[in-house]
Parts: structure tokens; sequence; C-alpha cells
């Protein structure tokens, strides 16, 4: 079922929720990475923040646009 603007049904948290385990696989061969100290810490971090706003920017797009 289509959900309307502004608001979210099942199936857009699923899709939402699919979405963020795939951004999630990147992100965590990053994190990975520098715990075994061949990625600076600091880029570890900035990967975090990427993943958090993407995710975050999904899940904004959506909620504003209607199917």
């Amino acid at each position: 079922m289509p959900s309307l603007r502004f608001t979210l049904n099942k199936e857009d948290l699923a899709h939402w929720a699919k979405n963020a385990l795939i951004f999630a696989g990147p992100a965590l061969v990053v994190l990975v990475a520098s715990i075994r100290d061949v990625v600076p810490k600091d880029a570890s971090w900035a990967v975090v923040a990427l993943y958090i706003l993407n995710v975050a920017t999904d899940l904004l797009r959506k909620w504003s646009t209607g199917k």
C-alpha cells in the first residue's frame, strides 16, 4: 500500500532498515580496519558520521515523499 506524504508505513520502514544494513557494510569494514590500526581513528569517526547522516537522510526522504 502506498504511503501518503509525511507518513511512513511498514513497507517504508522495511526498505529503510534494509538500506541501513546495506550502508553499514562499508562503515563496519572501516571500523574493523581502525581497530587493527590500518585506518586512522579520525577517518573511522568520519565514516560513522557519514553513515548516520546517510541513514537519517534516507529516512527523511522516505517520510517527505509520497508514493
